[in-house]
């Protein structure tokens, strides 16, 4: 009888042990994917000049101008690049699409808003290109989903 209220409690500690084991991971890969978000920022800051010629009212935006010079080309492909490792990090469900169109899906339209850019680097060369375009399009048709409920 000793022996049996002592494993009840023993399996009930036990549980609350595992409970607040689970709550503390929660928590740790909320904080970790805090960080994350933040060191994402920190990255697309290494690319604002590019971020803001293609801004509603950018030189850039909606294609009133286009990248001229080979340094200017390399900066968009670096910022576009990104975008490529950002479809992979949602492959890997290391980060959603949702929380990803929330913060940054705007960049990715204000890239495809430029008629050269993407007339050069999403049709004449789309296979570089495929996962830029794969996140473009799941942003689409995540947003068209949206519209339509």
């Amino acid at each position: 009888m000793f022996e049996t209220i002592l494993s009840i409690i023993g399996l009930f500690l036990t549980g609350g042990g595992l409970i607040y084991a689970g709550l503390q991971i929660s928590q740790t890969r909320n904080i970790a994917r805090g960080e994350f978000l933040l060191h994402l920022d920190e990255l697309f800051q290494q690319h604002i000049e590019v971020h803001t010629r293609l801004r509603p009212g950018g030189k850039y935006a909606t294609g009133k101008s286009k990248p001229s010079s080979a340094e200017e080309w390399i900066a968009i492909e670096r910022y576009m690049g990104l975008f490529e490792r950002i479809k992979v990090l949602i492959d890997s469900k290391i980060v959603d699409l949702d929380t990803i169109d929330r913060l940054y899906g705007y960049r990715v339209f204000n890239i495809v808003a430029n008629n050269t850019i993407r007339h050069i680097k999403l049709e004449q060369e789309a296979s570089s290109w495929r996962d830029f375009i794969e996140l473009w399009h799941a942003l689409e048709r995540k947003r068209q989903k949206q519209g339509a409920s």
